[in-house]
């Protein structure tokens, strides 16, 4: 859980260099993220689908390095 923080955070202040749709449709599951991760005993499938969303939306931002990051970050605590 330690690694989903830590990319969080790391996701939290490279979003604002997205495009502005993205940043819009990252922000829910970010926060969601966030409180999950706050909880008492966290949900990892949630935190499993809350991050391939977040995959997902990446994905769909073409061009970006801070996308590609994201997305490679994810790869990394999803495991593949």
């Amino acid at each position: 859980l330690a690694a989903v923080g830590k990319l969080l955070a790391q996701a939290r202040q490279a979003s604002g260099l997205l495009p502005g749709e993205a940043q819009r449709a990252l922000a829910p599951h970010m926060q969601q993220l966030g409180i999950e991760l706050g909880k008492t005993q966290p949900d990892s499938s949630i935190i499993a689908g809350l991050l391939a969303s977040v995959r997902n939306i990446c994905e769909g931002v073409s061009g970006s390095l801070i996308a590609t990051g994201i997305i490679e970050g994810v790869k990394v605590v999803l495991g593949g």
